[in-house]
């Protein structure tokens, strides 16, 4: 649920509880607690976005699955395992099925070339 500014609609008072913010922004509770002890530890109440996991696979060894793909589309991930592990590109296939999937291939089908 983002946060909209409200500053117009309650009154700008240092003493208002947190019931009296959570009534008048009609949000939950916690929220606003964890809003306000971010205020105190880093000074910004909005939280920053994360940055996620770094990929498994470099863009170099991307660019080899999807040639691998392209190469042989109807070939079984176990095959494609194998013809990357030649190239040094150590991947599980369920990895390897998240980088298809993500790169337009599917199991029954071949990628449309852009």
């Amino acid at each position: 649920m983002p946060l909209t500014d409200t500053t117009k609609n309650t009154p700008n008072r240092p003493d208002q509880s947190i019931a009296d913010i959570q009534l008048a922004m009609s949000i939950p509770r916690l929220t606003i607690v964890d809003c306000v002890n971010r205020w105190k530890e880093t000074g910004i109440g909005i939280s920053e976005t994360r940055k996620g996991k770094q990929p498994k696979l470099s863009e170099r060894d991307q660019h080899a699955v999807v040639r691998s793909f392209r190469e042989e589309p109807f070939m079984p991930f176990v095959a494609h395992k194998e013809k990357l592990k030649t190239a040094e590109v150590d991947i599980q296939r369920q990895t390897l099925s998240k980088y298809a999937t993500i790169d337009g291939f599917s199991f029954h089908s071949p990628a449309n070339v852009p």
